[in-house]
């Protein structure tokens, strides 16, 4: 973890090694702050050899948003889903914006009121307790394709450029008794949503 200083009113770049982008790229970052005062947060794009003015372009004008990308802070970003098997199909949908509900949140910039579809960028934490063997999948129902992951206690089980309704991730096979969590994080660029599913299956 890496500690910072900052003196009242002042400023710092907190990556200034960042590596350009080329058009039709996916910038995408994850950081998890803790700070014992109130701080203020500039994400600026601009071009490289602007890269120097990085202070005084934070402080410009806010270009308005183009409309088709969500944009805003959004509060709710944890959520936990807790499941108990008991030997019937089912499951539930991540990102569809109706059983799982796009989350609200404000655009600094313009005061407005804007919503997350898709809910990207939220972590989602998944407990599952089986009294009956089942085995569990992730299947993406939404767009032309999927890639991504969902992480578990020896590593991710990686999904990588899946036609939708053609395959499924299998997040693992359970007996009763067993109790199993994941996380997972729609990620950005791919098509949503994407559904947990449960299926019996025979005890091991």
């Amino acid at each position: 973890m890496q500690i910072l200083q900052l003196p009242a009113k002042d400023s710092i770049i907190l990556n200034p090694d960042s590596v350009g982008y080329l058009s039709g790229e996916l910038l995408h970052g994850i950081m998890d702050l803790y700070t014992d005062y109130e701080l203020e947060f500039s994400f600026v794009m601009l071009p490289a050899e602007d890269f120097n003015d990085i202070p005084q372009k934070a402080r410009g004008t806010v270009l308005p948003s183009d409309g088709r990308h969500d944009r805003g802070t959004f509060p709710g970003g944890n959520q936990f889903f807790q499941v108990t098997f008991g030997g019937q199909v089912s499951g539930f949908m991540i990102g569809d914006g109706f059983s799982d509900p796009v989350l609200e949140g404000k655009d600094e910039s313009s005061g407005l009121k804007t919503t997350l579809l898709g809910n990207y960028g939220t972590n989602y934490r998944l407990h599952a307790e089986f009294t009956q063997p089942g085995t569990v999948f992730l299947v993406p129902v939404g767009g032309d394709s999927f890639s991504g992951g969902v992480a578990v206690l020896q590593g991710i089980l990686p999904l990588l450029q899946c036609p939708t309704f053609s395959r499924a991730l299998i997040l693992g096979h359970f007996n009763s008794g067993d109790q199993v969590e994941w996380t997972f994080m729609p990620p950005g660029g791919s098509n949503l949503p994407v559904i947990i599913g449960f299926v019996p299956a025979q005890e091991k």
